[in-house]
């Protein structure tokens, strides 16, 4: 994601941070509560979440250009927005080899409801996204059809030009550029940096590299500071990795080097070979370590590396960015072009048994010699995988949510819970501390919940209205599982959660709680709730509302009368509601009418 965290450290993140408070759940709630849905982001057996959400077919973006109370314009016209959406939908269908086409359609300029200063009080992108949404409804724009929404509007956030919010769904910009359009717009599906991991001496792996942030100028996710003489243009691809889990790339184009080898590498920008008779491989893909592959590919078209292939070290986690290597370490006034593998030379891991070297080039694909230890490769454990199955991906949370996650260790099956000591979830504000911790392997420094598993379900339930600590902004559900053979890994998923815009929980009245010789034709009151359009009340003889006498929402008043009761003690609570969702439930209050209880519903 665009740096915006840099922003937040020197006001939002100091703040934050004081409202953060740590909240353990020890107790897993047995029942589901009526407004939760669970519903799956992938397929049965469980996923990854790496390659759950494939990014193929129709889909359809909006564009929406906005200005704040006062301003004259917005920053782009609509004409230079349906031309940057021309090039985004070219660059997008060409990379996906025409496995996705993209429908953008394009709002007027819109006024936002409030000043510049409402939105930097809070969390700005969860209130720019809430208004945004809104002034397209109120516009005729169907928000919710659309799969992501880019918004164009004034920069406030000082001065920095865009960036992708981390609901996987909205990305901001502050000006018309093309390109970071589709950088942005990759971070909403996910998609993580791709940087350039220079090396000053030694071996192209040296662990004293150090990772240019986003720096790989050859890839649609890197490309920051972009400028002559390097050609910004509309050649840049995907890296190989990125587009084989987005399902442009077919499984046999890419070959699991396992055994040495010599093997040849189509260009990047030709479609991938498909079927039995595949010859020519899109990429070969070498295992490192567990956490960690080198994925081995040519990009023909990019000027300054169409002399070798270039070799990519992914690590199998949505926490750490890609790393194209430095292969010619110690040339430093143009690291950037250093990226190829010339004819001749050879790239090693002597640690892990693995070499390359580049036998030939021609302008459509490259034939490369790999030696790896297949003895090391047999010998590696496999990490857990860990799907996110609740909440929907790109779905700002409101009220009370059950985030659940599956969690296997291929090396013992593929269902969940397979092979599994244990998973810890945290619910964790997306801030710079959490992601340091979880780029140094450590755990979320200050979450406002968190809970243990032994088994699944890997369910934790979390009250956004009365939770401590949270707030309308952007959080990482972080999720760790641990193998019974040892090895570990860590996730976190990125969403939103808004709880400005539900209704207060309304205060019950009447009866009082605990009285008593009440009528059994009671009236229930409350007080009114703040933005409700409607209410809900629950009546029952036991106290967790499992069985009720009476369930009845939608209620303009507030105010309730129950009717033939028996003598015995009643329980009831109120909730209230409006477009947004409802509010939690009120105090428990209880009342007797006398005599003794009546039997429970059955």
């Amino acid at each position: 994601m665009t740096r915006q965290f840099n922003l937040w450290k020197k006001s939002l993140f100091i703040i934050f941070l004081l409202f953060s408070l740590s909240l353990s759940l020890t107790a897993q709630d047995s029942q589901r509560s009526p407004e939760t849905t669970l519903v799956k982001n992938s397929s049965n057996p469980p996923g990854d979440i790496l390659t759950s959400t494939p990014f193929t077919g129709n889909l359809k973006i909006l564009f929406i250009s906005f200005k704040y109370p006062g301003d004259e314009r917005g920053i782009v016209s609509t004409s230079e927005l349906r031309s940057d959406a021309d090039l985004v939908e070219d660059s997008i269908e060409r990379n996906s080899y025409d496995k996705v086409s993209l429908t953008i359609d394009i709002t007027p300029t819109l006024t936002m409801p409030n000043p510049p200063s409402y939105y930097l009080a809070g969390h700005p992108s969860t209130r720019m996204r809430a208004d945004a949404a809104k002034v397209a409804a109120q516009a005729g724009f169907d928000v919710d059809s659309y799969d992501r929404e880019i918004l164009f509007g004034r920069p406030i956030l000082g001065g920095i030009k865009a960036f992708g919010t981390l609901n996987r769904r909205t990305a901001i910009m502050n000006n018309g550029v093309e390109y970071t359009m589709v950088h942005e717009l990759g971070h909403t599906f996910g998609w993580r940096h791709t940087n350039f991991w220079e090396v000053k001496s030694g071996s192209p792996i040296s662990s004293e590299g150090i990772e240019e942030d986003y720096g790989d100028r050859y890839d649609m996710m890197g490309s920051r500071g972009a400028k002559p003489p390097y050609p910004a243009s509309i050649w840049h691809h995907f890296n190989p990795w990125l587009k084989y889990r987005n399902g442009w790339i077919p499984d046999e184009s890419i070959l699991n080097v396992t055994n040495s080898g010599t093997y040849t590498i189509q260009a990047l920008d030709s479609d991938p070979m498909t079927g039995t008779s595949v010859t020519k491989y899109t990429a070969l893909k070498i295992r490192k370590d567990p956490f960690t592959e080198y994925w081995i590919f040519y990009r023909s078209l990019e000027e300054f590396i169409n002399y070798g292939p270039v070799i990519t070290r992914i690590f199998n986690t949505n926490i750490y960015s890609t790393h194209l290597l430095d292969m010619t370490p110690g040339s430093q006034n143009d690291d950037w072009k250093d990226a190829a593998l010339p004819v001749g030379q050879t790239f090693s891991d002597t640690q892990n048994g693995i070499t390359v070297k580049t036998i030939s080039r021609s302008p459509s694909e490259v034939q490369v010699e790999v030696t790896v230890d297949a003895n090391a490769l047999a010998s590696m454990d496999n990490l857990p995988l860990i799907d996110v199955v609740n909440p929907p991906s790109g779905q700002t949370i409101e009220g009370t949510v059950d985030y659940l996650v599956t969690a296997f260790d291929p090396d013992f099956g593929n269902n969940d819970g397979a092979g599994i000591n244990k998973v810890t979830l945290w619910l964790h504000h997306a801030t710079d501390a959490a992601i340091y911790n979880l780029q140094m392997g450590l755990d979320p420094p200050t979450p406002v919940a968190t809970q243990e598993f032994s088994a699944p379900p890997y369910l934790l339930r979390v009250d956004t209205n009365s939770l401590p600590g949270i707030q309308t902004r952007a959080y990482f559900l972080v999720a760790k599982a641990n193998s019974l053979d040892g090895g570990t890994r860590t996730v976190w998923f990125e969403h939103l959660i808004d709880t400005e815009s539900l209704p207060v929980s309304p205060a019950l009245s009447s009866p009082s709680n605990n009285a008593t010789g009440i009528s059994t034709n009671p009236t229930l009151l409350w007080s009114s709730s703040s933005a409700a359009t409607s209410y809900h009340v629950q009546l029952s003889t036991l106290s967790d509302f499992s069985s009720t006498l009476v369930d009845q929402s939608g209620l303009a008043s507030t105010s309730y009368q129950a009717s033939g009761l028996l003598n015995g003690t009643y329980y009831w609570r109120v909730r209230a509601r409006n477009a947004a969702g409802p509010s939690a439930w009120s105090a428990v209050w209880q009342f007797s009418t006398g005599g003794s209880a009546p039997a429970a519903c059955a």
